[in-house]
């Protein structure tokens, strides 16, 4: 009997291990998402394993990042001048590259720069989205029309007192002859 399960193991053992090598090697195995892209962020057509050092200083910042300082205008193209997020400035012209998402600088108008930027859904269509960076209002030019009127300081002084909203208002009562007033 002592010798009976050792056998019996050694046997067990045996037929395991030559099951082993009959089963087909490319049984499905359990996921791992390493190395494999993020289910929840938009494809991308282009490689983003770009070496920091090959980006452009204008294709470092997002397009919302840059503001837009001055409208170049003269016998040539038109160019404007914007300024990236940590200072510098930049001049750009029409067929420009802007932003991470490389948009395209499409038209420079007196007081905007209208930027074409292409995206891709899931599926792999192609959009283009349209973001538009404009002078800030305090740079705007001359030949703008300029601010409303706020009058003279005599037409300030005269304007009714402020009324506090934790006081209640005067009520106003009726005087009815004959009737004895509250």
């Amino acid at each position: 009997m002592r010798l009976l399960i050792p056998i019996t193991f050694l046997w067990l053992l045996v037929a395991v291990a030559s099951r082993a090598e009959s089963l087909p090697q490319d049984r499905p195995s359990i996921y791992s998402p390493v190395g494999k892209r993020d289910p929840f962020k938009a494809p991308s057509s282009r490689s983003t394993n770009r070496e920091v050092a090959l980006v452009r200083p204008l294709e470092r910042f997002p397009v919302e990042r840059f503001e837009l300082k001055a409208v170049l205008r003269g016998l040539g193209a038109a160019r404007a001048m914007v300024a990236d997020p940590e200072g510098g400035t930049h001049i750009v012209k029409q067929g420009d590259r802007l932003g991470r998402e490389r948009a395209i600088i499409s038209k420079i108008l007196n007081t905007e720069v209208i930027v074409t930027e292409r995206a891709f859904n899931y599926l792999g269509e192609e959009t283009l989205y349209e973001k538009i960076l404009s002078l800030p209002a305090e740079d705007l030019p001359v030949s703008a029309p300029p601010p409303p009127s706020r009058g003279t300081a005599q037409q300030n002084q005269q304007q009714p007192p402020q009324v506090n909203p934790f006081v209640a208002p005067p009520q106003i009562v009726p005087i009815v002859p004959g009737v004895p007033n509250p």
